[in-house]
């Protein structure tokens, strides 16, 4: 599910004329009980977009994909998760 995500996200970023930048998969550290441990949430890179352009995104994205989806603006960047508990 998350492919969904990164098409949508890099659909967005090349409107805005950007590359996608996925930070974070299931690497790194987060918190426990992350769904980046599994595979379920990406973060993508907001530093090259406006304040605006990541408002955007996050509304875009948030139109585009499945309810089970959770887009959530963080302080520097996009977390995207896939939750089909919700």
């Amino acid at each position: 599910m998350m492919c969904v995500a990164v098409i949508c996200a890099d659909d967005y970023c090349k409107s805005i004329g950007i590359d996608l930048v996925i930070t974070s998969g299931n690497d790194g550290v987060h918190m426990v009980n992350s769904l980046h441990y599994v595979g379920k949430a990406i973060d993508i890179r907001t530093n090259t977009m406006t304040t605006e352009q990541q408002t955007s995104c996050i509304s875009y994205l948030r139109e585009r994909l499945d309810y089970c989806f959770d887009v959530i603006l963080e302080s520097d960047h996009i977390h995207i998760e896939y939750d089909e508990n919700q």
